[in-house]
């Protein structure tokens, strides 16, 4: 019976210190994650377009063109997703047991016993944390990985909104730029038009240097656009990582015949699920797990083991026995002494959780702000956007042509005819702006939903209210 039980003991305890632990659940996976882990490799990334003189053969036009060339080659992107990917790895090691020690003593000085002497002995021990500190310690761990999963898809909507803000505002500055240039030429008609018209007394000197100012005041706005454009096109084509200098095209105008619906509380609802905030809520949940891991520290562990004893020959009457070795199992328990330090702790880790959840408060509050404040920006562009290409350009126009049919039959002056062409340029360049500046609070509104605006056809005027 007594040697039944030893034989099972020791078949318990040799299971329990060969005991492997469960594998850990799987982090959260983000579509920004899921889209980086398809990248080539870094150094392929790059080379792909530098080895290529003709970087436009492969880049795919348009925004969501761009978009896609620097998501695939930003830098800070494959940098969050390896930061990601650290702590994923980690996981299943927060869930395993410590190492087993294996521990070996020989003895100077045998201890003789009626088996004969002692020689050394082996041990082999397996501490064991107070129960459910490995569960917290993986849960820890898992949600500081989701929290990086989220902030993969917090940099991915950063460079989608930078790269659609920069290529909105290069193409608004192109455009204004060829009215501009438009203008230019009609000033040089019209100037020649005046020479000719002096040469027989129906125009004057004054008349000629009023249109050569106008002709140097807007050859001087087309000077400092194209300067503000190189600036534009350089920062456009650092986002998606090209240091090669070439041309970027922006033939995609504006959609101003569509607007998102801008329900508040729908929007508000998705607002509230944007990847910022979801991952201060993990970071919250990585600080309960932690608070739950300090407060079992200040508990016993245990230790479990297993010695063998060697016993040496030992000579009796002339005659040499083999020594029968010992097997023992042992048993162990850590006392926390250090109370006040393992409170300490605690603290800490709730100050922690404390602060992550004020930091998801303030995400909030801003966004709230924010979604306010985008929807509002975003139904005035389409205000003025259409209000322009509506209304004004057309009534400009149509007076401009009024004043200079009056010019040519000797009835409108010089001034009048140049003061309705400022009226038309400065309108039509409005124009332009307000497009591209519906354009860019669209990106914004996207940023703060953390998705892409479903695009709903336009019903009348209720849908810009």
């Amino acid at each position: 019976m007594i040697r039944r039980f030893r034989y099972s003991s020791y078949c318990a305890v040799l299971a329990v210190l060969t005991c492997g632990c469960g594998s850990a659940q799987a982090p959260l996976r983000t579509p920004a994650i899921e889209y980086v882990s398809l990248m080539p490799a870094t150094d392929s990334a790059f080379e792909e377009f530098e080895g290529n003189p003709d970087v436009l053969a492969t880049l795919e036009i348009g925004v969501a063109g761009y978009i896609n060339t620097a998501l695939s080659r930003a830098p800070v992107l494959r940098s969050a997703f390896a930061a990601w990917k650290t702590r994923s790895l980690k996981i299943a090691g927060a869930a395993t047991l410590p190492e087993p020690q294996l521990n070996f003593s020989a003895f100077l000085s045998s201890i003789e016993t009626r088996e004969g002497p002692q020689l050394g002995r082996i041990g082999l021990r397996q501490g064991f944390p107070w129960p459910g500190t490995l569960k917290n310690r993986e849960e820890a761990a898992r949600q500081y990985a989701n929290a990086a999963a989220l902030s993969v898809e917090v940099e991915a909507q950063k460079i989608r909104f930078q790269v659609e803000s920069a290529y909105w505002s290069l193409w608004r500055l192109r455009a204004g730029k060829e009215i501009h240039e438009e203008h230019l030429l009609v000033l040089e008609s019209l100037a020649e038009s005046v020479r000719a018209r002096m040469a027989t007394g129906a125009a004057t000197l004054s008349d000629l240097q009023q249109i050569e100012l106008t002709q140097i005041r807007v050859a001087d706005s087309i000077a400092r656009q194209r300067e503000t454009e190189l600036m534009l096109e350089a920062r456009l084509r650092a986002m998606m990582g090209f240091q090669a200098i070439f041309r970027v095209p922006t033939n995609q105008a504006p959609d101003v015949k569509t607007l998102q619906d801008l329900n508040h509380e729908t929007l508000l609802k998705k607002a509230l699920e944007h990847p910022s905030i979801r991952r201060s809520q993990a970071h919250q949940a990585q600080a309960r797990a932690d608070i739950e891991v300090e407060r079992r520290n200040r508990l016993p562990s245990f230790s479990l083991g297993l010695d063998w004893t060697i016993v040496g020959e030992q000579v009796m009457d002339g005659e040499a026995r083999g020594g029968k070795d010992a097997l023992g199992i042992g048993a162990g328990l850590r006392l926390p002494l250090w109370q006040d330090a393992y409170q300490d702790a605690i603290h800490s880790a709730e100050t922690e959780l404390s602060k992550r959840e004020l930091e998801e408060r303030a995400i909030k509050d801003q966004v709230t702000e924010r979604l306010l404040t985008e929807i509002a920006l975003l139904r005035d562009a389409f205000r003025r956007a259409k209000t322009y290409r509506e209304s004004l350009v057309p009534r400009a126009a149509d007076a401009y042509q009024s004043v200079l049919g009056a010019y040519t039959v000797g009835r409108g002056s010089i001034a009048q005819m140049l003061l309705a062409q400022r009226d038309l340029l400065e309108f039509k360049v409005q124009e332009q702006e307000a497009c591209a500046d519906l354009e860019i609070a669209r990106a914004r509104l996207k940023e703060t939903l953390g998705e892409p605006l479903p695009e709903l056809e336009l019903r009348g005027e209720q849908d810009v209210r």
